[in-house]
């Protein structure tokens, strides 16, 4: 499995952990640390999108999954949004429930339409080239991309309004059943 893949799980699970027993910040990694410490600007946007459900009532899988989503879209700008939202919504496939997938993408789909630039094609395939040779450069020898840097189909290229689907069903009926 990839590294940063990986390293991604361990920040959902310190995440998780820290919703249940808040201890001091040293324990936790880097990532993990800067996101506890912009916890609430981060819920302020999982609120504005995911309205029918507070960061109290959201699964605690699911809110650690959008809070390092939602980190990685505002604060992470070596990262490609598409990359981050596919990266979610795989994080929700193996650790959420059946309908955590679409209601991950559909609220990281439109943290991003509202307050991420939108780039140009040509700013997008550079930022994944960039971001690519920033994590050789890390690890010290050539990766090939993972499926996340080559699929980003589970993403919608611009989500708008709660009528978007996934799966058959808008953020609205996601909502109710979560």
């Amino acid at each position: 499995m990839d590294s940063r893949h990986l390293k991604r799980i361990e920040t959902v699970q310190q995440l998780y952990s820290a919703i249940f027993a808040p201890i001091p910040l040293e324990p936790y990694s880097e990532k993990t640390q800067s996101i506890l410490s912009k916890q609430t600007e981060i819920d302020e946007k999982i609120n504005e999108f995911a309205a029918k459900h507070s960061t109290e009532k959201i699964a605690k899988t699911d809110l650690s999954i959008l809070r390092l989503g939602v980190y990685d879209l505002l604060f992470e700008k070596d990262i490609p949004p598409k990359v981050t939202i596919n990266e979610a919504v795989d994080l929700a496939k193996e650790m959420g429930g059946d309908k955590s997938p679409g209601f991950i993408n559909a609220v990281l789909g439109q943290v991003y339409t509202k307050y991420c630039p939108q780039p140009t094609a040509e700013e997008e395939e550079k930022a994944k080239e960039e971001h690519i040779k920033k994590k050789e450069s890390k690890e010290g020898a050539p990766e090939k991309k993972d499926k996340a840097e080559e699929q980003t189909s589970a993403v919608p290229d611009a989500v708008t309004d709660d009528n978007t689907t996934f799966a058959g069903e808008t953020l609205s009926q996601l909502e109710q059943s979560v």
